[in-house]
């Protein structure tokens, strides 16, 4: 005799949009995808702009109150954002959407143990620039908006002619990688654990006085990318508005893909420990080259 069961309904979450993730762009190159969204806003909390490179948290204030956009989310999509946002806390806090309605939402703030610096800092013109756009597109109000417009002290973008690149070590610099050679990187057994930027071969590595347990987690974290490119991948972690999205490197312009480099650079560079290491060169520098793509300016 078989037995009829009702199906449960699907987990949902309300998670409060407080940065980059108020931006639909942001949210689509994550490949997050809300099943609604909100303008909101949040009280009992501030939104602040801390650690190494000023990203936002929630913070707790009697009083606080700020504009954000809520968004309700699938259980996977909820996992997939907590591992993103790994130093990162989920707190609830109390939302209220333009025609009233109260929710209760979750929010992100800084795990303190986990930061290197704990302690206020100006955010980006580029973070900026993502939240506005976010902001607008949900339709948040117009003063919430230019308040954050106005953030004062705002790291400025970076000129072309200031961007970083990564260096090919002198004792690299004849080395050249075929792509087969790439795509056998894949971190399994004797294979390294490769990946490729911007026609940069970079290869995984063991930085002095890391614990291996830590080490042994990053590389299990790594391993999803080996044997790719990632100029693209890259790309998608820090959107801008002044470069559209695009599917792949392919669509990227020259000037997209040294953005792209020196974002990456610095990332790695500003949040040591650092684990990968430029090892050569990959010819062609894109795996498309091979059937004769051209890159689209």
């Amino acid at each position: 005799m078989s037995e009829s069961k009702e199906e449960e309904e699907p987990l949902r979450h309300y998670y409060v949009g407080i940065g980059s993730m108020m931006n639909p762009h942001s949210m689509k190159l994550r490949d997050l995808a809300p099943l609604q969204s909100w303008p909101c806003r949040c009280v009992g909390f501030i939104r602040q702009f801390w650690g190494k490179m000023g990203m936002a948290e929630i913070c707790e204030q009697e009083g606080g109150e700020f504009h954000a956009v809520l968004h309700e989310m699938s259980d996977v999509d909820m996992k997939a954002l907590d591992k993103m946002e790994r130093g990162y806390i989920r707190k609830s806090l109390d939302c209220y959407l333009y025609d009233g309605t109260h929710i209760v939402g979750t929010g992100y703030q800084f795990d303190r143990e986990k930061l290197q610096v704990n302690a206020a800092r100006p955010p980006s013109e580029r973070y900026v620039d993502v939240m506005v756009e976010g902001m607008q597109f949900h339709g948040c109000e117009k003063s919430a908006i230019e308040e954050l417009r106005n953030t004062p002290n705002q790291t400025p973008r970076r000129q072309p002619s200031e961007y970083d690149v990564i260096q090919v070590p002198p004792e690299h610099i004849d080395r050249v990688f075929s792509w087969e050679e790439v795509e056998q990187s894949s971190g399994v057994g004797e294979n390294k654990l490769r990946v490729v930027f911007n026609g940069k071969v970079m290869e995984f590595c063991c930085p002095d006085g890391v614990d291996g347990d830590k080490v042994a987690e990053r590389y299990q974290r790594e391993l999803v990318n080996a044997g790719k490119d990632v100029t693209h991948i890259g790309s998608k972690m820090m959107y801008d508005p002044l470069f559209p999205s695009r599917s792949s490197i392919d669509e990227m312009s020259s000037e997209h893909i040294a953005y792209a480099e020196d974002g990456y650079w610095r990332r790695t560079h500003v949040f040591p420990p650092v684990y990968f290491s430029c090892v050569g060169q990959v010819l062609p520098p894109r795996r498309s080259m091979l059937n004769d793509t051209p890159n689209k300016e």
